[in-house]
């Protein structure tokens, strides 16, 4: 069977959980053998891995969701999915992600699965071996890079961010109606002053630097998602799926108030 777009709707009765923000890096694997963005999941064979978080509990493993021609994202969600389900294990288990990535770089291939710990710190660490009927080679990761997770804010060492940093990160409140959703913030004192186009696909169209943040008051970001008027669904097309708006408190502006649709579904 051919994989078709999937049509996803908010369950906006339900609530995520919010945990505490991780200041640091977690540990990762990522395959470095070149694959395609459709798999073929045998039913009964190469359809399994394992996989063991943080050097605690042991290797778990998975078996993959059988089907032709499916879409790289559905397969890393199949993957996280399985991979959480051990969340009695630890929390790298618990909080762990896995995504499929175009970007090329000198180690990774050009595209490849990547999967994370849900921890920081010097004991993060993901590591892959072979299940039974091992996937690992079907899915480019046979060949894997990795890196150690560290409590530092950029780089791997105190040397590439500013040890002295003092700030705070703090989340509250509920989440309703998403799957998990992982948010990356980035602040450098490094100045911005151009764009270089990466990855595999070719991209016509344009980025542009308007400006640097530089500021040193308390900022907060609400993020509001609307799915008023029925509009619950992913890929129903423009006009018909949830937009999400930004509310900025701290002294810029920062707004993202003109409402911005959300079309894609992974």
């Amino acid at each position: 069977m051919v994989a078709v777009s999937r049509w996803v709707r908010y369950p906006v009765a339900g609530t995520t959980v919010i945990s505490a923000p991780l200041e640091g890096e977690r540990g990762v694997a990522r395959g470095t053998d070149n694959v395609g963005d459709t798999f073929t999941i045998p039913g009964s064979a190469t359809n399994q891995i394992r996989v063991e978080f943080d050097g605690a509990g042991g290797a778990q493993q998975i078996t993959l969701t059988s089907g032709t021609d499916l879409d790289a994202r559905f397969v890393a969600r199949d993957m996280q999915r399985k991979l959480q389900a051990f969340d009695s294990v630890n929390d790298g288990f618990k909080f762990c992600s896995v995504e499929f990535s175009n970007y090329k770089s000198t180690t990774d291939g050009e595209s490849h699965f990547v999967i994370r710990s849900g921890t920081i710190g010097a004991s993060s660490a993901t590591v892959l071996s072979a299940g039974t009927k091992d996937a690992l080679s079907l899915l480019g990761l046979f060949s894997n890079a990795t890196e150690t997770g560290t409590v530092n804010h950029s780089g791997s060492s105190t040397t590439a961010n500013n040890a002295a940093y003092t700030g705070t990160v703090t989340v509250s409140g509920t989440y309703g109606g998403m799957l998990d959703e992982e948010y990356q913030v980035v602040i450098s004192d490094t100045l911005l002053s151009s764009v270089t186009a990466g990855g595999g696909n070719t991209y016509a169209g344009t980025a542009t630097i308007t400006g640097d943040w530089n500021h040193d008051t308390a900022c907060s970001y609400t993020v509001t998602i609307d799915t008023t008027g029925g509009n619950e669904v992913m890929k129903a097309g423009t006009g018909n799926v949830p937009t999400f708006t930004v509310n900025y408190s701290g002294g810029l502006n920062d707004d993202v108030a003109v409402a911005q649709e959300l079309l894609s579904s992974v």
